[in-house]
Order: structure tokens, then sequence, then C-alpha cells
């Protein structure tokens, strides 16, 4: 369950960065709010392909891919 809540706090905190960093990168700040697309916005941003948010749903790889970003 102690889990389960740092994930949770720790993905709200990813969260509000990302809809704070996003203006400034010239993407809609709302996209930093909505599961699945702040990761797409956030690969475009840094110059890799939008499907590396899909690599960060298999298990051990987006350990990796999360580091990366």
């Amino acid at each position: 369950m102690g889990i389960l809540i740092f994930v949770i706090i720790a993905y709200i905190l990813l969260s509000v960065s990302l809809y704070m960093l996003f203006p400034k990168a010239g993407v809609e700040a709302w996209k930093g709010l909505v599961p699945g697309l702040n990761f797409i916005e956030w690969a475009k941003i840094i110059g890799r392909p939008a499907w590396w948010a899909a690599l960060l749903l298999i298990p051990i790889v987006n350990f990796f891919i999360f580091a990366g970003m």
C-alpha cells in the first residue's frame, strides 16, 4: 500500500512539472496533465520518436527508457 501511494505522488509531481515545462517548450500546458499524452509530448520535445512512450509500458525496459528521457 505504501509503494502505491509513493508512485501516485511521484506521478502527480511529474505531471505538474511537465504542466509547467510544456509552455516553455511551445506545447499546450494541459497536455502535461493527460496520462500517456504527456509522455508522448515529452519524447517529442527531447527529440525522441513518439513510440518511445509505448516502451514505458514494458516491464524492466521502462526503467531505462524513463532514465533516458
